[in-house]
C-alpha cells in the first residue's frame, strides 16, 4: 500500500512537538500549548492509515505489529536503563514505578514511558473493532445507517469519556465518585480518545481529505496560521492538558484546541508536501514509533551535556524555550543513526526471507 506522505510529514512535526513538549517548563504557555493537540493529532493520524471497515486479517495485522513493537522497545529501554550508569543510576521499582508498569502498561522506571502510547493505540483499535463488528451486525439496516450509528455510539462514548475521567480539578466533569476512575491499561484514555481515531479513519474515507491536500499552498499557510491562532487563544484559556493521565481541562476548549492543532499541522503538512524540505519530516514520521518510544533517552542526553557548560540542573519539563528548542534538532540527529540501522536490519531481512522463499521454490 503507498504510504500517505502528508501523513508522514505530520507525524514527524508531531515528533518534533513531543520532543519540545517534554523539554519547556511545566504548565508555562508552550507546554499548554503543545500539550493541548500533540497526543489527539497522533491518534488522527493513525486514524488516516486504517480502513473504514476492518476486517479481523487487518486488525490482527495491525495489533500484532503494533504489540511486537512495544515489546521490542520495552526490551531496548531496559537494556538501555541496566547498561548505562547514568540511566541506571536513576531506576527505580518502588510502588509508583510498578503501578504504572503493570497496571497502565506506562514503563518510566526503563525511561521508555511513552510507551504507553503504544499499548493504547492497541486498545483504541480494538475497541473501535469490536464497535464497528456489533455495529455492522445487524444485516437489515443499511450502510448510511451503520455509519450512522457507529458515529454517534463513538462519539457518545468519547465524550462521555472525557466527562466521566476527567481530572482536571475545578473542571467541569460528572462526578460517579469523589475521584476520576483510574480503569487499567489506560482504558479510560482509550475510551476518551476513540472519536480522534475515528476522525482519522473518516478522513481517510471521505473526499475532504482530498480537498485538504488540494488546496492552493497559499490558502494552507492561511489556515494553518489561523488554525494555530484558535489554538493558542484556547490554551492560554484552557487548563494544562495532559491526555495521558485524563487531564482535559475545560472539555469545550480541549475538543476546539485538540480539533485545531490536528488542521494546523496537516495544513502545513500539506503545504510543505510540495517542496525538498518536508522529507526531514517524513523522514522521522516513518518511524514515528521509534522515535517516540526511545526519544526520552537522547532527552537526557542533551540535557546532561547542557548542564555540563551551563552549569544548570535543566532537565525534563524544566527548560527555557530558547535551550528547548536547540533540543530538538538535537535529538533528532541522536535518533537519526538509530532509524538507519533500524531500517537497514529490516531491509536485510527482508531480503533474506525473500532469497530463502525463492530457494525453496526452486528446490
Amino acid at each position: 500500500m503507498k504510504r500517505d506522505n502528508v501523513v508522514d510529514i505530520s507525524k514527524g512535526i508531531g515528533i518534533m512537538f513531543v520532543i519540545l513538549g517534554h523539554f519547556v517548563f511545566f504548565n508555562s504557555m508552550p507546554f499548554k500549548f503543545i500539550f493541548a493537540f500533540h497526543m489527539p493529532l497522533f491518534y488522527v493520524l493513525m486514524g488516516m492509515i486504517f480502513p473504514y471497515e476492518l476486517s479481523g486479517r487487518k486488525y490482527l495485522h495491525k495489533s500484532k505489529k503494533i504489540l511486537l513493537s512495544f515489546l521490542l522497545f520495552l526490551a531496548v529501554g531496559a537494556a538501555i536503563t541496566f547498561a548505562f550508569p547514568p540511566f541506571r543510576a536513576l531506576f527505580s521499582f518502588d510502588a509508583k514505578a510498578r503501578h504504572l508498569l503493570f497496571y497502565e502498561l506506562q514503563p518510566e522506571c526503563f525511561h521508555v514511558g511513552s510507551l504507553w502510547f503504544l499499548f493504547n493505540a492497541f486498545v483504541v483499535i480494538t475497541l473501535y473493532f469490536l464497535l464497528s463488528r456489533l455495529v455492522f451486525l445487524p444485516k437489515r439496516l443499511d450502510p448510511k445507517t451503520k455509519e450512522t450509528v457507529l458515529t454517534v455510539v463513538i462519539l457518545v462514548l468519547g465524550v462521555a469519556g472525557v466527562l466521566l475521567f476527567n481530572r482536571t480539578q475545578g473542571a467541569f466533569r460528572i462526578p460517579i465518585t469523589e475521584e476520576a476512575p483510574d480503569l487499567p491499561l489506560k482504558l479510560d484514555t482509550a475510551i476518551s480518545v476513540l472519536p480522534f481515531f475515528y476522525l482519522g479513519v473518516l478522513l481517510n474515507k471521505s473526499r475532504f481529505k482530498c480537498k485538504l491536500y488540494d488546496m492552493k499552498p497559499g490558502l494552507q499557510i492561511v489556515g494553518a496560521v489561523l488554525a494555530g491562532a484558535v489554538l493558542f487563544i484556547v490554551s492560554w484559556r484552557n487548563q494544562y492538558v495532559n491526555v495521558c493521565n485524563c487531564f482535559f481541562g475545560n472539555p469545550v476548549y480541549f475538543y476546539i484546541g485538540s480539533l485545531s492543532g490536528v488542521l494546523m499541522v496537516i495544513l502545513v503538512s500539506s503545504a510543505l508536501s510540495r517542496i525538498k524540505l518536508s522529507r526531514v519530516f517524513a523522514y522521522y514520521g516513518r518511524d514515528s514509533l521509534l522515535s517516540f518510544a526511545l526519544h526520552s533517552f537522547p532527552n537526557q542526553i542533551y540535557a546532561i551535556v547542557l548542564n555540563k557548560f551551563l552549569g544548570q540542573a535543566y532537565g525534563y519539563l524544566y527548560m527555557p524555550l530558547p535551550w528547548a528548542l536547540l533540543g530538538v534538532p538535537a535529538v533528532l540527529l541522536m535518533l537519526a543513526p538509530i532509524i538507519l540501522v533500524k531500517n537497514y536490519g529490516l531491509k536485510r531481512l527482508t531480503n533474506w526471507k525473500k532469497a530463502r522463499n525463492h530457494n525453496g521454490k526452486q528446490e
